[in-house]
């Protein structure tokens, strides 16, 4: 229901992988608005509840997005 969920919604996943208790997705198509190429890993922080951590297909962080789809520039330098 947020405009992060709306823009993923059908372009994501669920793995067979866990990050700090909370499933990981894979991004299964381009999401340009909010940054995300095809094969991105992503999972709610469950610490916050407030953000979504993103991967690249490596497993590296790549940035922090709020539920609003804007990065979240102090927790993105934070993931690096």
């Amino acid at each position: 229901e947020t405009p992060l969920g709306i823009s993923l919604h059908g372009k994501v996943q669920k793995t067979n992988y866990t990050c700090k208790g909370e499933r990981v997705y894979q991004v299964t198509e381009k999401v340009s608005q909010v940054g995300l190429k095809k094969g991105d890993l992503l999972y709610l922080d469950s610490h916050h509840m407030d953000h979504i951590e993103v991967f690249d297909k490596r497993g590296k962080a790549a940035f922090v997005l709020n539920f609003d789809g804007t990065e979240n520039k102090v927790k993105s330098d934070g993931a690096k």
